[in-house]
């Protein structure tokens, strides 16, 4: 690797390029073996649902997209990477809440698009996580509103494979060893005007002008130059949501206000790839 560095002021110790290696021993979850666990999770989740479906948020995330169907590029698939395996642990149970979030935005853009194209297929829901478990396929299986073959597993790399212009690209609290925006831009980087249709991700501090970031920023000067000649930031995003007192309980245990843990969409942000004609 240092030999294909050509970097003048690299140091022997460092690897200067923003990748990560890293490996670790897996042991695999088999509670799916369960019944008793597997009830345990359902019915966690059926109780979450109910929790979801009386929230003004999952209303605010509705309202919103069936707003960006009418005005901007139609959506075929959402393609999302690291949502989360299933757990009940509170610490990470926030995974199940991400993923009837997405069945909600699906749910609002195929209402929208049906009422002009009533024959118009579904769209595909694709999940990309190396943490998913047997029991994650099955719930999240058993928990889609969708048909069957909408819902889609895949692996790396089929998950960046399958973004094109009609995809919505959605990460939530990727680690940063993950580059994912950076590869989406290096992806399009020779096609004008192209890219996924809208990306909903972690906060990024954008500015084309800057020169050089750390290895924690997601912001590169290519990044920044992609996002700021394609995209626009959809200002009306994700702020001003909340989840009810009770439902925040359900999902991120008591104290969760004390632990300063919130809700998840309150940390990302949602970009739209310009509508044409847009400065």
């Amino acid at each position: 690797m240092r030999r294909y560095n050509q970097s003048s002021s690299s140091q022997e110790k460092h690897l200067t390029f923003p990748y990560a290696i890293a490996t670790y021993q897996r042991r695999f979850n088999t509670e799916h073996r369960s019944s008793k666990a597997m009830k345990q999770y359902w019915q966690a989740l059926l109780r979450t649902k109910d929790f979801w479906f009386a929230s003004s948020s999952r209303l605010l995330l509705q309202d919103l997209f069936t707003s960006l169907a009418k005005t901007h590029a139609p959506i075929t698939k959402i393609v999302c990477f690291g949502l989360g395996a299933i757990n009940l642990d509170k610490a990470w149970y926030q995974s199940a809440v991400q993923y009837m979030a997405m069945f909600t935005i699906i749910g609002a853009l195929e209402k929208q698009y049906k009422e002009t194209d009533p024959s118009r297929a579904g769209i595909k829901l694709l999940l990309q996580d190396p943490n998913y478990e047997t029991k994650d396929y099955e719930l999240i299986s058993k928990l889609w509103p969708g048909k069957k073959e909408d819902l889609v597993f895949v692996s790396d790399p089929d998950g960046l494979l399958a973004i094109d212009a009609g995809t919505i690209v959605v990460s939530a609290y990727l680690p940063i060893q993950v580059p994912l925006v950076q590869i989406i831009a290096d992806l399009f980087h020779g096609e004008p005007g192209s890219g996924p249709a809208m990306i909903i991700g972690d906060d990024m501090n954008l500015d084309p002008t800057k020169a050089s970031y750390s290895l924690v920023e997601r912001g590169a000067p290519h990044v920044a130059r992609f996002f700021d000649q394609r995209y626009e930031k959809i200002d009306s995003g994700f702020g001003d949501y909340a989840l009810e007192e009770e439902f925040m309980d359900d999902v991120l245990g008591e104290g969760w206000m004390d632990r300063k843990r919130y809700y998840w969409l309150n940390s990302m942000e949602l970009w739209a790839r310009k509508v044409s004609g847009e400065p």
